[in-house]
């Protein structure tokens, strides 16, 4: 969470882009509980999350019961707790078939989080291949394209053709070509 913070407070502080306005934060598994941590400390623009839990620990705790959960978890990830202090519209993609993460520790997160844009189940998708799924994609662009849209109106789009035909990770950020520099920090433990 802290190399989370310090990548958005570095962001700014080199110029690499004019304010947090221009910053996303997006999460995936474990992930999405960095992502919500540093989303709650930091103003940002957006967050993504994908395949997200309420607590890790709350989750281990149901899947093994006799041990002393809270003793073996180092971070225990509670994304719950902290949920309504993140102040950016948030987009949450669950996996049709996630075998990691039930959909009731979602619903849970997804309850507390103030500005919830939109909350999507990606057909055909399990835990691991939700990122590469070309409808995940579709929906994560346009989200950010919309949200860095609304921090900075003067910023000119980018075409919709052009961001709906790129694979995400070859997708320009939000503004590129408009002299307005955008950044997309992805929080993954995979």
């Amino acid at each position: 969470m802290e190399d989370g913070c310090a990548c958005v407070d570095w962001l700014t502080a080199a110029g690499r882009v004019p304010d947090n306005s221009r910053i996303a934060i997006v999460g995936r598994s474990l992930g999405s509980g960095v992502a919500v941590q540093v989303a709650a400390r930091r103003t940002v623009a957006a967050v993504v999350l994908l395949t997200p839990f309420d607590s890790v620990l709350a989750m281990v705790r149901k899947k093994i019961r006799s041990a002393p959960v809270r003793l073996i978890l180092r971070h225990r990830f509670e994304s719950i707790k902290v949920a309504d202090k993140v102040d950016a519209p948030v987009l949450i993609l669950r996996a049709e078939r996630d075998d990691v993460v039930p959909h009731p520790h979602t619903d849970a997160l997804a309850a507390r989080l103030p500005r919830l844009a939109d909350d999507a189940v990606i057909p055909g998708s399990n835990h691991a291949n939700i990122p590469f799924i070309a409808e995940t994609q579709v929906l994560v662009r346009r989200f950010l394209r919309k949200s860095f849209a609304l921090a900075d109106p003067a910023a000119a789009p980018l075409p919709v053709a052009a961001v709906e035909a790129a694979p995400l990770a070859a997708t320009q950020p939000a503004g590129a070509g408009t002299g307005v520099a955008s950044a997309a920090i992805t929080c993954s433990m995979a």
